[in-house]
């Protein structure tokens, strides 16, 4: 998904300025079912794919601290 014409177009971003529209389009392909994805700005685009799983219910928060007493 990373960086793809279709996102510059409907953006209207050059290359390097596609990263938050990628983040958005690899979410919604998550939320779709992709369980793979390929991306250049990986840094980036990890926490948010995690985020997603989290939402979802697909993974664990990573560190329980909420109502801790």
């Amino acid at each position: 998904m990373s960086n793809k014409d279709f996102i510059g177009e409907t953006v209207d971003r050059k290359q390097l300025e596609r990263v938050e529209a990628t983040i958005a389009t690899v979410a919604v392909c998550i939320m779709q079912g992709a369980r793979i994805v390929r991306v250049h700005d990986v840094a980036e685009l990890v926490p948010a794919v995690r985020m997603v799983e989290g939402i979802l219910g697909w993974r664990p928060p990573a560190v329980a601290r909420h109502n801790i007493v």
